[in-house]
């Protein structure tokens, strides 16, 4: 059985939590920013809205890292953000395209080491504080990007872009 969610950041706009809380939405991920403390402006906003209304969220962090210890800062600026707010759900290392293409402009060859050890150091950080760490991945990133058999110990969020699952290799 999926459980319906949605995925908040500022691009979002005002979202009205009040029609959420009456829908069949039963969570939501909220970015809390991205990069080197680069805060999402409504976070704090949709993050009261949820705790009020009892809808259960999470948080997400927006990865420009292209060291272990970038990642680490990262998931430390994440904390400090939700450390006021209830999180029922687990805190994300999103990292995607554009963050190696960020790293790539950096000077920085993101292999699958550095990747796989970026997870590792945001969600053993994230784990330390007492929350649940998961990472943020895809089919492409599975199988080109991260060693997954070395993050068996945190949850994934996979992005799925059809309405089924491909069932070959992941």
């Amino acid at each position: 059985m999926a459980i319906e969610g949605i995925d908040v950041s500022r691009y979002q706009e005002n979202i009205k939590w009040d029609t959420v809380a009456r829908s069949n939405v039963q969570f939501a991920m909220l970015r809390a920013g991205f990069g080197q403390n680069n805060q999402d402006e409504t976070f704090r906003t949709n993050a009261r809205a949820c705790n009020r209304l009892g809808i259960p969220c999470g948080a997400y962090w927006f990865s420009y890292a292209y060291t272990t210890d970038m990642a680490r800062q990262e998931a430390r600026y994440c904390l400090e953000m939700v450390r006021n707010f209830r999180m029922d759900y687990p805190i994300v290392f999103d990292f995607e395209r554009a963050s190696i293409d960020y790293a790539v402009r950096n000077g920085v060859n993101v292999t699958r080491r550095l990747a796989t050890d970026m997870v590792k150091e945001f969600c053993d950080e994230v784990r330390n504080a007492g929350y649940q760490p998961m990472y943020y991945s895809n089919r492409d990133f599975i199988i080109n990007v991260f060693y997954p058999e070395e993050l068996t110990s945190y949850y994934l969020w996979y992005a799925l872009y059809r309405n089924t699952l491909d069932r070959e290799g992941v």
